[in-house]
């Protein structure tokens, strides 16, 4: 077993485990969207950044695996203003709070963010590129990446661009969803957290 301290408070760790596993086994709720049980970590969000000593930058909890001595903040004033400012920019992006999923909204309630202090154009909002099962509303995406990590069909779904740019794509040639190898399994759909994909009506 590991030791190390979460919020100044002693814990054991097994080898291998995340700051994120170890601090939900204590019952510390670290905030993420991004991470999913049983799919790969991927680190995206960032919402999961946590301080620990030594370190000059947050680490995100969900793919840092424990170290002994570690000594870990998972809601000190620095992750809080971090998480503040990410959630600002997710709602900037999407023309506002009300746009967004109930659970970005809870966490927007949580760190008291009601409104961005910035505007971000918006790209492209129609509904586009989906399939005969499968919807996608690229204005209600946060890029999360978990449809990704779900996608059972490799390549399927993927991610193109950085920053104000960053859009999914599908297919090897970035084609409507209809017309790639997509099986219409709803994995995608199962994961999205802000109904970005979803089924068709």
């Amino acid at each position: 077993m590991i030791s190390l301290k979460i919020n100044k408070q002693l814990v054991q760790a097994k080898p291998g485990q995340t700051l994120l596993q170890v601090a939900t086994k204590q019952g510390i709720e670290i905030p993420t969207l991004c991470h999913l049980p049983g799919l790969e970590a991927r680190s995206v969000c960032r919402i999961c950044s946590v301080e620990v000593k030594g370190q000059s930058r947050l680490l995100p909890a969900c793919s840092t695996v424990v170290e002994p001595n570690m000594e870990v903040e998972t809601h000190s004033q620095k992750t809080l203003h971090a998480r503040q400012v990410l959630l600002e920019f997710i709602i900037a992006e999407h023309g506002g709070l009300a746009t967004l999923s109930p659970q970005v909204r809870a966490y927007a309630q949580t760190l008291g963010v009601t409104e961005a202090r910035f505007y971000l154009q918006q790209s492209n909002t129609a509904v586009r590129n989906g399939s005969d099962y499968i919807r996608y509303q690229p204005d209600k995406c946060i890029h999360c990446d978990r449809c990704i990590s779900a996608c059972r069909d490799q390549r399927v779904i993927n991610r193109a661009n950085r920053g104000a740019a960053i859009r999914l794509t599908f297919g090897a040639n970035d084609t409507p969803l209809a017309q790639t190898n997509c099986s219409s399994c709803g994995d995608c759909v199962a994961v999205c957290p802000s109904g970005a994909l979803s089924e068709q009506g």
